[in-house]
């Protein structure tokens, strides 16, 4: 617990440890600014101005010095909700495209199938009329050898 608390403390100090930084900046360019005024003449035409902008990566996303551990986090989850909804998509037209193949397939061995029972109806129709002669055949046959 207590190295929690000592780690908790830890990082709130090293967040805030680039703003207390910018503070003391603006402290002294606001110490510089009175000295400049100070010495500004009535007749001087340059009138001094000071702009403070936020840090910007190579990304334009500001810098993690003026965003907290939370935006870190949000933006990491954010940005993992995105690669997972890709994924997701990938897999959803995976599957679909798998459902299409098996329709296919399906279809395509239905047919076949119809087409085999055709034939073997064919051929059992053929059988029962072969059937059929040798039943005329045999009784012929048995009245022959009496």
């Amino acid at each position: 617990m207590l190295i929690a608390l000592m780690g908790d403390t830890f990082g709130r100090v090293i967040e805030s440890k680039e703003q207390f930084g910018l503070q003391t900046k603006l402290e002294i360019m606001s110490d510089y600014s009175a000295v400049i005024l100070n010495k500004r003449e009535e007749n001087d035409q340059y009138v001094y101005m000071f702009v403070v902008t936020k840090k910007v990566d190579e990304n334009g996303e500001p810098n993690s010095a003026w965003t907290g551990n939370l935006d870190f986090i949000k933006k990491s989850v954010d940005k993992n909700i995105v690669t997972l909804r890709q994924h997701l998509e990938k897999k959803i037209n995976s599957v679909l495209n798998q459902g299409l193949e098996a329709k296919t397939r399906d279809a395509s061995l239905d047919k076949e199938g119809r087409s085999q029972y055709h034939k073997i109806m064919l051929e059992l129709k053929s059988l029962k009329a072969s059937q059929d002669a040798v039943d005329d055949l045999v009784p012929n046959f048995k009245q022959d050898f009496k």
